[in-house]
């Protein structure tokens, strides 16, 4: 009976191993872009900052639709005539605004506000572009590890072989002596790769407001290729989406508004005063009614109106000048775009598969004795600036699509 009991414990035991081992495999564990995306708009300061600017403008338009306040006093006269108090009492003074006056406050505050959610637009996207840039920097630093560890990889074996091939007195002490210095040379290339990843990954935290981020490993890769972008398309899409313009052609309406209330201005307000005093003397109930109204003689406000022209034709010819420059911007962006894109399709399907098949023929003739050392020294320093060539393209090809998809916007971290 114990012997049953041992065998279905057995049992149990193998079965339970069988089904750990056709559990799938946990997911990598790591900060997707998303993860990024959403620290950058959690702990930013210039999404905060946005933010309070639409709330700042929101405020100028509530200030600009209330109405003057009422005045409330002590009014006396004749006082001290024929030892009398004289006629003492209190009285209420409203300014009336000429129609339509607060209604253009009102618009001019409006437009305020819609220019200001148009900059906070430009400003989430200077973020997000940032977070995408430093997350493909990242990337790219990773692989340059990576390229440099396996060029470290190479040279051990390099070395190694040179040994054995001095032992084999089939080489002499100077090849050993040129393939410990490749070696070491290799090794201080890893060093500096794993200095530039610390700097990257650093910038990325700086970038999404966090400190540090205590996972450092990214869930990404460069070899997945963004999108095609077209000039047309992209350069049509950036004057008829960008947040910049937009802001812009907001204040060419807000001016005009200003323009239309300064010179609404020269229509006078009225001023209306009602008093009601006792009278001590004749023991009477007076009422005083003032109403005035400034004439606009020498003050015609034609200072401010002469200003708030020339902010709206400077407002206009501002939009005019973005337009200039974010199509001077894309022309470099598209440019460094178009030739990345150029660049990595030719690493990927010509010289790439050339420079690991001709390290891979070199490796092999060298550890058999059939190669010099210095035609494969040649070679492997030759693939490890191909790789870096590929990588930088890759960089590239990244980094300017994030800018031609993002509308030409980043620096979030730059004193505005």
């Amino acid at each position: 009976m114990l012997v049953s009991r041992l065998t279905r414990i057995s049992l149990c035991l193998l079965l339970m191993g069988l089904q750990m081992q056709q559990l799938p495999a946990e997911p990598p564990r790591g900060l997707t872009l998303a993860d990024l995306e959403r620290m950058a708009r959690e702990n930013h300061p210039l999404i905060r900052i946005a933010s309070s600017r639409i709330e700042a403008a929101a405020g100028q338009r509530v200030q600009s639709g209330l109405y003057p306040n009422t005045h409330v006093g002590y009014h006396a006269t004749e006082v001290g005539n024929l030892d009398s108090a004289g006629a003492q009492g209190f009285f209420l003074s409203q300014k009336f605004l000429q129609r339509g006056k607060r209604k253009l406050d009102m618009a001019v505050a409006d437009e305020a506000i819609e220019r200001s959610r148009f900059d906070a637009q430009a400003m989430e996207a200077r973020v997000m572009n940032d977070v995408h840039l430093r997350f493909y920097d990242a990337l790219a630093a990773r692989s340059e590890v990576k390229l440099a560890t396996e060029l470290v990889r190479i040279s051990a074996e390099a070395a190694t072989a040179s040994k054995r091939l001095l032992e084999a007195e089939q080489v002499g002490e100077n090849v050993l002596l040129l393939a410990e210095l490749e070696l070491e040379t290799t090794r201080i290339l890893l060093d500096n790769a794993r200095t530039t990843q610390y700097e990257a990954w650093r910038r990325l935290c700086a970038v999404t407001g966090v400190d540090d981020l205590a996972i450092n490993t990214l869930v990404g890769s460069l070899e997945v290729l963004p999108p095609p972008f077209s000039w047309q398309q992209t350069h049509a899409d950036l004057i008829t989406m960008s947040p910049e313009l937009a802001a812009a052609h907001a204040a060419v309406a807000q001016w005009k508004l200003a323009l239309e209330r300064a010179e609404k201005q020269t229509r006078p307000d009225l001023d209306v005063m009602l008093s009601l005093r006792h009278h001590n003397l004749t023991s009477s109930e007076i009422a005083n009614i003032q109403i005035g109204f400034p004439i606009p003689y020498l003050d015609r406000n034609q200072g401010n109106i002469r200003t708030a022209r020339a902010n709206w034709i400077t407002a206009e010819q501002r939009v005019r000048q973005i337009e200039l420059r974010l199509t001077d911007q894309l022309a470099t962006a598209y440019q460094r775009y178009d030739s990345a894109r150029r660049q990595v399709a030719r690493y990927q399907q010509q010289i790439i598969p050339l420079a690991d098949r001709s390290i891979e023929l070199v490796q092999q003739g060298y550890h058999h004795g059939q190669l010099g050392y210095l035609q494969l020294l040649t070679t492997q320093r030759t693939y490890f600036q191909v790789k870096m060539d590929y990588l930088k393209s890759l960089s590239q090809l990244h980094s300017q699509s994030v800018l031609l998809k993002g509308k030409l916007l980043s620096g979030s971290l730059k004193q505005p």
